[in-house]
């Protein structure tokens, strides 16, 4: 990637209504948001003589995409006198008053010449003027609508007017609510554009959804092995929506210079565990988001062969794919055909350059999320796989990694010790610590858990502190972790998971949730006991609890705690005890 971020041009683009790229349509005069600035920013740049000119006979393409700017959402809000109204009423009823209120005719009559031309299932997707700033990401923290866009006019009318509107109100969702709170921002600030794309993909049986999706990042700032280097950029695939990359779901994940190297490791047993089982699809019937499993398509999927592998004889997994499945045999969507081999496309090398490219036009590092489905080709009748590019935003500029030892620290005072943290430097002083004991999580309700993280998160404002518990914190799926919204843990300085069974730490690069922590610099440390990290439950039960829960702990350690991670160590320690890091003496043996 690029060495150096002396020039910025992104900072000082304003996009020339009057000359629009072909793909891309403005609706009304106002702004066009974070995602539409970013996306305007690179299709402009395409049709330009630079960086970026031959971008399309590579099979690259920015989908059709109408941009409702700010001007719309503007008066919508004055025609409903819904300006102010979220200070006024929760969110549940703001988002029933949004439902219930009407766009000016003549908004309406722009919104059926849209759909006129746009007779395809669609994206609504929101564009703030806050979101995707060099500053503050606010990734995911806003709403993505699917709509099937089938039927009469005036049926999908209502239903994508429905949809704007559901985006619209997202502007104020309590996680949203909470991120500018902790970053000072005002809510009266933001404003919400919207970006109506056409959805990638194809229909199998009512579901639609592209072969895969995933994100990209121009850096790698929490590498995970000595090979892996900042500068590579890492990349998160999933088969169908690109909902699940954005998730905290499992994905594969890989960094551009060692295509073949694993966070998870190298053993089959393991890449299957952390492999993907379930996919995101729009259901058309029902006009839905719905999760089904890889399996379901292993017969229906014609190209699904691209993506995955077959375990064979239960110990291996091999890329020699039938025409026709058994019900015996196990598809892995491992990605080793696409990642490993330019037969089926050349992915590696054109998403290298997409980011290289686009690193250099935006003068920053980027972060991309992307669709690739496979398209025949009218002229040769061969398919060919397109890559889409989605979304394109500046990441920020982030201090480059200082080399940090871990110092020796006697036993009794260490509470965390693992060897996979993503994060890299010193927090002091932490007092408190808000711990999840697996065993009673299990035994509870866990979105009444995550409601109770959530209000003591609010307690603990301007209170940095350690958030210690089972899974993934984040997950849709209970089963998986607690299932907290990004309001309901804003706070936390550090982000412990533990893998108890189940409940198993995900490494989420190119998420949403990797964004946040990125934004927030926040540490994630995930501990795998199995693989002998430690965690020192004992103590942790030991303390006093300041709630009257017996599965959420608030812990309050007037000494103070300190937290220590190394990425060149890749070795992270949580350990009690005030005063200055280092006047510790380093040692780099395990404590």
């Amino acid at each position: 990637m690029t060495s150096g971020f002396e020039k910025i041009p992104f900072t000082q683009f304003k996009p020339d209504f009057r000359h629009l790229p072909h793909q891309i349509e403005v609706i009304g005069n106002g702004e066009v948001g974070g995602k539409g600035k970013g996306l305007l920013f690179v299709a402009i740049e395409m049709e330009k003589e630079g960086v970026l000119s031959d971008f399309p006979a590579q099979k690259i393409h920015i989908p059709k995409t109408q941009i409702l700017t700010t001007e719309i959402f503007d008066r919508f809000q004055e025609a409903n006198r819904l300006k102010g109204l979220y200070r006024k009423v929760d969110y549940e009823e703001l988002k029933e008053i949004y439902a219930g209120a009407e766009f000016p005719q003549d908004i309406q009559d722009r919104f059926r010449e849209i759909l006129e031309t746009m007779t395809y299932p669609l994206a609504i997707r929101s564009s703030s003027i806050m979101e995707d700033s060099l500053e503050h990401s606010f990734a995911g923290l806003y709403f993505t609508v699917f709509i099937a866009n089938q039927g009469d006019l005036e049926k999908r009318l209502k239903e994508f007017m429905g949809a704007v509107k559901r985006v619209f109100v997202s502007t104020y969702n309590p996680s949203v609510y909470a991120y500018r709170k902790k970053h000072g921002l005002r809510s009266a600030d933001d404003k919400m554009a919207i970006l109506v794309q056409k959805m990638i993909g194809k229909t199998h049986d009512h579901f639609f959804f592209p072969l895969f999706s995933g994100v990209g990042f121009s850096r790698n700032f929490y590498p995970w092995n000595q090979r892996v280097q900042v500068q590579d950029g890492v990349i998160r695939l999933v088969y169908g929506l690109g909902t699940r990359a954005v998730g905290r779901n499992y994905a594969r994940v890989f960094s551009l210079s060692n295509p073949q190297l694993r966070p998870e490791g190298s053993i089959t047993r393991d890449i299957i565990r952390y492999s993907q089982e379930i996919f995101d699809a729009l259901d058309l019937d029902t006009n839905e988001l719905v999760s089904l499993p890889v399996k379901q398509m292993k017969n229906k999927d014609r190209n699904l062969y691209k993506i995955a592998s077959i375990l064979k004889d239960g110990s291996y997994l091999s890329n020699m794919y039938p025409m026709h499945l058994s019900d015996k045999d196990r598809i892995v969507v491992t990605f080793d055909p696409i990642i490993g081999s330019n037969h089926f496309m050349a992915f590696v090398d054109i998403i290298r350059d997409v980011l290289v490219r686009l690193e250099t036009l935006f003068g920053i590092p980027v972060d991309i999320e992307f669709s690739v489905d496979f398209e025949t080709n009218s002229d040769t009748g061969k398919e060919e796989g397109i890559f889409y590019l989605l979304q394109a935003r500046p990441l920020g500029v982030r201090e480059a990694h200082k080399k940090i030892e871990i110092p020796q620290i006697p036993r009794e005072r260490v509470i965390v010790e693992a060897s996979q943290p993503l994060g890299n430097g010193v927090k002091q002083n932490i007092h408190h610590i808000i711990y999840i004991a697996t065993g009673k999580y299990l035994e509870a309700n866990p979105y009444e858990v995550a409601r109770k993280i959530g209000r003591l998160n609010q307690r603990m404002y301007k209170k940095p502190y350690i958030l210690i518990g089972p899974g993934r914190w984040g997950s849709s799926n209970p089963q998986l972790g607690v299932p907290v919204r990004y309001g309901e843990i804003s706070n936390a300085s550090v982000i412990v998971e533990v893998a108890s069974g189940r409940l198993t730490p995900e490494l989420s690069y190119g998420t949403h949730f990797f964004g946040d922590m990125l934004s927030d610099e926040m540490f994630y440390i995930p501990v795998f006991p199995q693989k002998g990290d430690f965690i020192n439950k004992n103590w942790l039960k030991s303390q006093k609890n300041y709630t009257r829960s017996n599965v959420v702990h608030l812990i309050e350690i007037p000494e103070g705690i300190q937290v220590i991670a190394s990425g060149n160590e890749h070795r992270a320690l949580i350990f009690t005890g005030s005063g200055s890091i280092e006047q510790d003496v380093p040692d780099k043996t395990r404590t």
